[in-house]
Order: C-alpha cells, then structure tokens, then sequence
C-alpha cells in the first residue's frame, strides 16, 4: 500500500476513534445464557426456580466515598420459558421475575453503615431464535433430530420495575 493510502486509513480510524468516544451513546454488556438456543418441541413451557448466592466485598475504587464495603445477599428468580415456531425456526421467550434479599455494610465518609433491603428486581425478558440449524419441531420430529451446528440471535429486555427509592434515585444512590 502507498503512503497516501495508509494516511487515508489513519484518517478514518482516529475520526471513528473520535466520534466513538464523543458520542453518548448506550453502554451494552454481555450475558451469557447457557441453552439460550437450546431445540425443544414447539409449544414447550417451562416453569424455573433459581436461587443466586452472593457473599464478598464491593470495590469502588475511589469512586464513592465508600470503604470497607461488603454484602450478602440472595437472589431468588421465578422464570418462564415458551418455545414457538417463527418463520420456521425454532424460537423461546423468557420471562424472569428476581426477588433480592440482603444485608450490606461499609464505612461512608468515615461512618460505619448497615443497610437490609429485600424486594423485586428489574424483571427480565429474552427472546432467541435458531438462525441456522434447529428448525422447528413437533415432539414425534424433534425425537429423531440429530442437533449440528447451530446459530442463533436473541435480544434481552430489562425493564426497571423493581422497588426503588425515589428520593435517592440519581442522587446518592451508592450510600447506605
């Protein structure tokens, strides 16, 4: 490649560079969903109860004028899953509805605090679909299936319907 060509590239990728960092744009996080894109027979459902532990520290790293900070709490999720054909492919919807229960304590701005909060969290939605292998089964089909290579999509959606305080919402909402 010529000069000219390099500093055209250069170009491009510091004004993406620039306008990725400039704009406010939404922050995305990955979720891994284990069988998210698992086959089963159009028109299963199922009904799941799960229970998260959770016991440790929290590190602010100086963001917060909080130290010492650690929690223990649980997190109990009531589910439902549905599996549907769509446009012929295997597709699911699923519901998670958590419930939190839990104890914190650290120190802010030099004064012990303990908190207890118990109540519903954001509850949860995904939808997935097979892309690529995994077509749409009745259960007499899907017996005799043999599972390949599969692609899928999905798109999750939490909604903020848990409970929260309204008067500490954007303001201090890290104390105790």
């Amino acid at each position: 490649m010529g000069t000219t060509k390099w500093c055209k590239l250069r170009t491009i990728w510091i004004a993406w560079l620039l306008l990725a960092t400039m704009c406010p744009l939404p922050v995305f996080s990955q979720s891994l969903v284990p069988r998210a894109y698992v086959i089963t027979p159009v028109s299963s459902n199922a009904i799941t109860l799960t229970e998260s532990f959770y016991d440790g520290g929290f590190n602010f790293d100086g963001t917060v004028p909080i130290t010492g900070a650690t929690g223990t709490y649980n997190v109990p999720s009531l589910g439902y899953y549905h599996s549907f054909s769509l446009f012929g492919r295997s597709a699911n919807f699923t519901g998670v509805l958590p419930y939190g229960i839990g104890t914190f304590q650290g120190s802010v701005l030099g004064a012990h605090r303990q908190a207890y909060r118990s109540g519903l969290l954001d509850v949860g939605f995904r939808f997935s679909v097979n892309l690529r292998g995994g077509p749409a089964m009745r259960t007499s089909q899907f017996l005799e299936w043999k599972q390949k290579l599969l692609l899928g999509a999905s798109i999750t959606i939490i909604a903020p319907t848990g409970q929260y305080n309204p008067a500490r919402f954007f303001r201090r909402s890290f104390e105790l």
